[in-house]
């Protein structure tokens, strides 16, 4: 909620000082980097998934709390294959909403010009 709220505050600040148009640029430029983030992160999951698992826990858990037997109950609930499907849905759904809103924006703007 909280960030939500200050995504609305900033947009009616960016509204006030430079216009509508500027918002619909500003979403523009932020659909396109998700976009090559996301292509990124998918030719990473396909050439090397297992680097990316393994930088992704290191960046967001403590070491060594991350790993486990493979005869441990949450390895086998959630194998790793698991994981890889769960990352490329990520990684597509991000990219198919990034472009929506990029077709959005770039209509938007169109209208404004």
């Amino acid at each position: 909620m909280v960030s939500l709220a200050l995504a609305g505050g900033l947009g009616a600040l960016i509204w006030q000082l430079a216009g509508g148009r500027a918002i619909w640029e500003v979403l523009q430029g932020g659909s396109r980097l998700t976009g090559v983030l996301m292509v990124i992160l998918a030719l990473g999951l396909l050439i090397g998934f297992t680097v990316v698992f393994v930088a992704f826990h290191q960046v967001f858990f403590s070491p060594d709390t991350w790993t486990f037997r493979f005869e441990d109950t949450l390895i086998r609930l959630f194998p790793e294959r698991f994981w890889q499907v769960a990352f490329g849905a990520v990684a597509l759904a991000s990219l198919v909403q990034a472009g929506l809103l990029w077709l959005a924006s770039k209509a938007m703007i169109g209208r404004s010009a």
